[in-house]
């Protein structure tokens, strides 16, 4: 019923004429889209509820009926939350940190490569058993003579 009331490429953001008379491509990209606002408004709703949750939880040693006397709330935060890692300061952090992602590429590119290998060294042996039976099976047919 709500269907029919209110169709869903209008809650996507199509209108009627994009919807049936244009491209039917585009639905696709528009529903992309809707999920993409609707995983930022899930976001922005989850990080609202950190906020109050941290609010609530610096009141709370105030507002149980056994607190002691003198008992303060703890201070709210003074500035949000840190979306992004914080960059190195120094130069030598930033070697290290540098040196680290440098470390982590070779060790993959040396796992990729003993993979390789191993592989190669499968392959190889899977031929050498194919060419000893192979012999054996011309040998076994040959007339004894």
């Amino acid at each position: 019923m709500f269907e029919e009331a209110f169709p869903y490429y209008l809650a996507m953001g199509m209108s009627y004429e994009q919807f049936w008379e244009q491209d039917s491509g585009l639905v696709k990209y528009y529903r992309k889209a809707h999920e993409i606002r609707l995983e930022e408004q899930n976001r922005a709703a989850w990080l609202q509820g950190m906020y109050v949750y941290e609010a609530i939880a610096d009141i709370a040693p105030i507002l149980h009926a056994f607190a002691r006397k003198g008992t303060k709330a703890r201070k709210y935060s003074e500035k949000p939350y840190e979306f992004k890692k914080p960059e190195p300061k120094s130069k030598k952090a930033r070697l290290d940190r540098a040196n680290q992602e440098a470390k982590a590429q070779m060790e993959k590119i040396r796992s990729k490569m003993i993979m390789t290998m191993n592989w190669q060294k499968a392959e190889n042996a899977k031929k050498r058993i194919a060419e000893e039976l192979r012999k054996k099976e011309e040998a076994g047919k040959e007339p004894m003579g």
